[in-house]
């Protein structure tokens, strides 16, 4: 986006609940609260600070029944004056098009880290947090945002699959069993060459298993974010 340009500032209403989402709000149509709201336009030459008071207005709107999403679109989308076209702009489907662009962008998770709004949540209410519910989250954008979180997916595929396949494929013992009978049959520098390698291969697992297995150890298997960030992160609240 253009840092001139001219923007409009939305808001839309999501019942709330764990389970509610894009195309179901949780709100019925013929009520009030269903409805996109155009709050109003404004232009700006600083866009990436207009995304922080966006995200801080959302954050200081508390509702008890409803979560209000404040969010930007591009002026130039809304083409003309009449009540028609006022009618198809505010259209749910379309708004929840537009609001989900607004959240999946780089600008706005540089745009959150910098709101300083997620400073003092606990861990795992930062990760269900309202800022972050309508985006889709990479793992690596809670690096960004200053979380030391792994992506659990990787970390499984590490330990179940180059761990403990080679585990249940690879009988070390077998191997050095195997190793040591045709030992008989081999010239001396090929012994030696044998028992060396057998020796690397075993050494080499049962560390790739260590350090896998401390890995698991350090991560919180809920969350996928390091315990020891988690307890840092609890004492900074205190």
């Amino acid at each position: 986006m253009k840092m001139d340009e001219m923007y409009i500032l939305m808001k839309m209403k999501f019942r709330k609940g764990r389970d509610y989402w894009y195309g179901r709000c949780g709100i019925p149509e013929d009520n009030k609260n269903y409805k996109p709201e155009l709050v109003y336009k404004f232009t700006t030459t600083d866009y990436m600070q207009s995304i922080v008071d966006v995200i801080r207005l959302t954050d200081r709107t508390k509702g008890r029944i409803y979560d209000t999403m404040y969010y930007v679109v591009p002026a130039s989308e809304y083409y003309g004056k009449d009540k028609e076209d006022k009618k198809k702009f505010l259209d749910r489907e379309l708004q929840e098009d537009y609001m989900e662009n607004f959240f999946d962008t780089m600008e706005y998770i540089h745009a959150l880290d910098r709101s300083n709004v997620l400073d003092n949540l606990p861990v795992k209410k930062v990760l269900s947090s309202i800022h972050l519910k309508f985006a889709n989250v990479d793992p690596i954008d809670y690096i960004r945002l200053g979380l030391e979180l792994v992506d659990l997916d990787l970390l499984n595929a590490l330990t179940d699959t180059c761990v403990a396949n080679i585990h249940n494929h690879v009988d070390l013992l077998e191997l050095e069993d195997t190793a040591s009978e045709l030992e008989q049959y081999l010239h001396d520098c090929d012994k030696e060459s044998l028992n060396t390698a057998v020796g690397l291969y075993k050494n080499a697992f049962i560390n790739l298993e260590k350090v896998v297995k401390d890995l698991n150890n350090k991560i919180d298997q809920e969350t996928g974010i390091y315990k020891s960030a988690i307890e840092e992160k609890e004492n900074r609240r205190y």
